[in-house]
């Protein structure tokens, strides 16, 4: 699994980092709290999953989320967030990004997730 993962949280960071690498012991991650890098590496590392927050140090996830949904299609887009307003959760979604989750409730729905994107490499 090959995951790029964009939140100004150093602890949300790691967080997600360790529960990738328990998911798939061959992971390759990247993870960066900017949006400009994280395009740079969305080009550079070709990542299967991308997790993003809405907010990053300079500028929004929704700018990598459309980047991400334009450039790499198959990719799997997590909206990764705090942000609880609808409109962000539509506007997202329409945007392109797969799901949309929240860091105080879906840890263990994201868990479910990777874990099925795992299976998904496994298996083809």
């Amino acid at each position: 699994m090959n995951v790029l993962i964009a939140d100004k949280s150093c602890e949300v960071r790691e967080q997600l980092k360790n529960l990738v690498s328990k998911i798939s012991k061959d992971s390759e991650i990247q993870e960066t709290e900017s949006n400009l890098e994280a395009v740079s590496k969305l080009f550079k590392y070709n990542p299967s999953i991308v997790i993003t927050d809405v907010d990053l140090c300079d500028g929004t996830g929704l700018d990598l989320l459309a980047f991400a949904a334009n450039k790499r299609p198959k990719a799997l887009i997590i909206v990764y967030t705090n942000h609880y307003k609808n409109n962000l959760r539509t506007l997202s979604l329409n945007i392109g990004a797969d799901f949309y989750l929240f860091k105080s409730d879906d840890l263990t729905l994201m868990r479910e997730i990777l874990i099925q994107q795992e299976k998904k490499v496994l298996y083809s």
